[in-house]
């Protein structure tokens, strides 16, 4: 139910301006409409009462028309500053990782596996991938079928580990920065 789709003509219109300015908590219930909203409601109602009592539509449509291109400027500013924001979040993760790349730099240069900083936490986790040499040298098992052909990593490296010798691949340590 709409409340101003309820008003039908100027008594209707002016006997729900009176109950909003008596009894706004039952208008908030009867229309769903929240409490801090009732201001703007009876704003609403009057504006509409002034316009049908001055036969002065053109007025009431202007006034609501002016809302509507003001909402729609915002909107176009609003999606201008998401833009915004958006290339700045991605200059931000270039600088992020820049500097990430800059520590974990000069934390191998020098051999240090952690530090304790007054801002983080570094220390090094090793892991280890498997790297793919030549793909044409996997045998057909270490394959993982989907749409296309991958090669399955995991089974590789499973099979190096416990000691078989897999054409084309083997086991790579990496030393992997972790900021906490």
């Amino acid at each position: 139910m709409d409340l101003f789709e309820d008003i039908k003509n100027l008594s209707e219109a002016r006997d729900l301006l009176a109950m909003i300015q008596n009894d706004p908590k039952t208008i908030c219930e009867q229309y769903w409409i929240e409490m801090d909203d009732m201001y703007a409601v009876e704003e609403e109602v009057t504006a509409r009462i002034n316009a049908i009592e001055d036969k002065d539509i053109k007025k009431f449509c202007e006034y609501k028309l002016a809302i509507v291109n003001d909402a729609e400027m915002r909107k176009a500013w609003i999606k201008q500053e998401i833009e915004r924001l958006q290339k700045l979040m991605e200059k931000v993760d270039k600088e992020w990782e820049k500097a990430k790349k800059s520590v974990d730099w000069i934390m191998k240069a020098t051999k240090t596996e952690k530090l304790e900083t007054s801002f983080n936490n570094l220390s090094y986790r090793k892991s280890e991938s498997v790297s793919i040499l030549d793909e044409a040298l996997i045998p057909e098992e270490y394959w993982k079928e989907k749409v296309t052909k991958t090669i399955d990593k995991v089974s590789i490296k499973d099979a190096i580990k416990s000691g078989k010798d897999v054409a084309g691949a083997s086991i790579q340590e990496n030393m992997n920065l972790q900021i906490k």
